[in-house]
C-alpha cells in the first residue's frame, strides 16, 4: 500500500461552511499523527488511541442540516468498506490513512456518513 501524504483544501463549494471546514481540519490532523509519516517504527497502539481519539471528537460534532451530494448517495460506501479490511487487518496506521479518506473525499457530518462511521469504529475499537 502507498501512502500519500494529503492536506485539507478548501473545497470550491456554494454550500462550504467555515465551521464544519475547521472541525474537518481539526479531525484530519488527529488522523495525520496517527498515521505517524515518516516515523521509524511505527507505533499501531499510538495509531488506535488517535483512532479513539477521532472517535470521541466526531462523535461530539453538530450534523450538517442540509444535504450534501458529492456525486451519489452511497459514493462513500467503498472508502467505509476500505476502513473495514484494514480494522480486519488490524492495522491502525492504515484505518487512519482511509478515515482521512473519508474526510478528504466525502462530508462526514452529515448523518448518513457518521454516524455509519461511528458504529464502525465502535464494531472494532469498542469505544462507546
Amino acid at each position: 500500500m502507498k501512502c500519500v501524504k494529503r492536506r485539507l483544501t478548501k473545497r470550491i463549494d456554494k454550500t462550504y461552511n467555515d465551521k464544519f471546514y475547521k472541525t474537518n481540519k481539526k479531525l484530519m490532523d488527529i488522523l495525520s499523527e496517527g498515521e505517524q509519516w515518516g516515523h521509524k517504527p511505527a507505533n499501531q497502539e499510538y495509531a488506535k488511541e488517535k483512532v479513539k481519539e477521532f472517535y470521541r471528537e466526531l462523535k461530539s460534532t453538530k450534523e450538517r442540516k442540509e444535504y450534501i451530494d458529492r456525486g451519489s448517495r452511497l459514493s462513500y460506501v467503498h472508502l467505509l468498506v476500505n476502513v473495514k479490511y484494514a480494522f480486519m487487518k488490524s492495522d491502525f496506521i492504515w484505518v487512519c490513512h482511509e478515515l482521512q479518506d473519508i474526510l478528504h473525499y466525502e462530508d462526514i457530518f452529515q448523518n448518513r456518513i457518521k454516524y455509519n462511521v461511528l458504529d464502525l469504529i465502535e464494531e472494532y475499537i469498542g469505544e462507546k
